[in-house]
This record gives C-alpha cells, sequence and structure tokens, in this order.
C-alpha cells in the first residue's frame, strides 16, 4: 500500500499530466470528515486518508455536474469500489471516467458491520408476525424524504416512480401502507445489487435501519440465485430454469 504522500503525489502528477480534471476525496474540516471536490493542484493538501465519512463518494457520478468533469480521479475504499464496479456493469459509467486511488477500509465499518450481524441473526430468530411488528415500529417513523435514494449510488433513475402521481406508482404520504410500499420497492430494486455500503441508512433522519433489510435481502438473494455474476445484472437476466420457488 503506498504511503499518503506517494498518493498525493501521485494525484499531483495527474494535474500536470492534464490526466483528470478533478478528485472527490474525503477532507478533514474543523473534526468533520466531509466530502471534498478538488480542482487545482494548490488544493491537494485538502484531502484526507481517512476514510470514516459516511458518504458513499460514488453516488456524486451520478449528477450530471459531476459527469461533465469526466475524467476524475476517485480516493475509494472497497466501498466505492464495488458501487463503481457495479455502475460499469449497468453501462452509467465507462472505466475510463473515473481513476481510482485506493485506500483501506475504515474500521468504524468494521465494528458496524459486526454489531449488524447479531441484530440480523437476532430478527432470524423470530417469528413472522414479530418481525412484522419490527418493521411496523420502524417504518411508521419515515417521513418520506428519500434521503435513503439520494444518498446511494445505484438510485440514478432521473426520474424515479415514487414522484409520479399520474398514475401513481407508490402511495406517497407519509403513513404506515405508504411507508412499507417504498421502504419495499426500494429494497427490491437493490436485490443483488447492494453493495452494503449503509449511505441510505446513516442518512436517514428517522434512524430506520435499513441496512438489516438490505443485508437480509442480500442473504436471500443469494441463497436463491447463486452469488452475483460480475457480468450480469440479476433483475434484467432471465431464464426459464430460475428457481421462482420465492414468489411461487
Amino acid at each position: 500500500m503506498k504511503t499518503i504522500e506517494q498518493q498525493k503525489a501521485e494525484i499531483v502528477h495527474l494535474f500536470e499530466q492534464k490526466k483528470i480534471s478533478m478528485v472527490v476525496a474525503f477532507e478533514n474540516y474543523r473534526g468533520i470528515v466531509r466530502p471534498v471536490f478538488v480542482k487545482d493542484i494548490k488544493d491537494v493538501e485538502k484531502i484526507s486518508f481517512d476514510m470514516s465519512g459516511k458518504q458513499n463518494l460514488a453516488t456524486y457520478l451520478k449528477r450530471a455536474e459531476i459527469k461533465k468533469q469526466f475524467p476524475l480521479a476517485m480516493v475509494v475504499r472497497p466501498t466505492e469500489k464495488s458501487s463503481i464496479a457495479l455502475l460499469i456493469k449497468e453501462n452509467q459509467l465507462k472505466v475510463e471516467d473515473v481513476l481510482l486511488i485506493e485506500s483501506m477500509v475504515s474500521q468504524d465499518q468494521i465494528e458496524w458491520k459486526k454489531a449488524q450481524d447479531i441484530e440480523i441473526d437476532r430478527l432470524w430468530k423470530m417469528s413472522f408476525s414479530e418481525r412484522m411488528d419490527f418493521w411496523k415500529k420502524n417504518f411508521q417513523n419515515c417521513i418520506r424524504c428519500y434521503a435513503c435514494r439520494q444518498s446511494c449510488p445505484h438510485c440514478y433513475c432521473q426520474y424515479c416512480k415514487a414522484d409520479k402521481n399520474q398514475p401513481t406508482w407508490v402511495e406517497r404520504s407519509a403513513h404506515l401502507q405508504g411507508n412499507f410500499s417504498w421502504n419495499f420497492l426500494r429494497a427490491f430494486h437493490q436485490a443483488g445489487r447492494c453493495i452494503e455500503c449503509g449511505a441510505c441508512e446513516n442518512a436517514c433522519p428517522a434512524n430506520i435501519p435499513l441496512m438489516l433489510l438490505n443485508r437480509m435481502q442480500n442473504k436471500i438473494t443469494a441463497e436463491s440465485f447463486g452469488e452475483s455474476d460480475p457480468k450480469k445484472y440479476l433483475l434484467s437476466d432471465w431464464s426459464k430454469d430460475d428457481d421462482n420457488s420465492f414468489f411461487l
């Protein structure tokens, strides 16, 4: 692994060679780790390789104003790297659009997943009615702000069906029925795609444990269809021999 000084020198060199127009990374601003968008060599020193930031930086790659900056560089953890690989597979990016500068996964995320594993085991041991009560208690707090959608790099539709009202695809009011529809519909759209970065849960102002749902679904998806094929996309690849027992 390169030292921080070597990585910053590499970034400076990329600017000098005009191979990139911008670097998307984190900076430490008054003790807060937040995204930073560096467009000038003199600002490279702002880049922090403290990767404890809660955002998934790959989410910025779906924005039109960022796309205009391609090719660019991004300081990535395994989560951003996985997101970018998925966006390339789904034809949302080209390999040459983003140059990856790899960093380490933060210890915070490792501990967070360990704690979640314990909670997931507890949920699996519940009865169906107990799990339903658990989700009712959490989804009743949803205010339908869609921060989960906006923070996810894999929610990149220009117009989301949840925003349409002619016709209405998803009940838009913030009540339990509509909240169930929205949260489960979005979870199904992540089937075989969620890379478990936790950005949606971190962005949720109602503290809904969205990643418990996403990770449980990942487990069911893997058991039903096998591990994700890097060359295929689960929701658009179909075979008459697929196991349909999950909904029959």
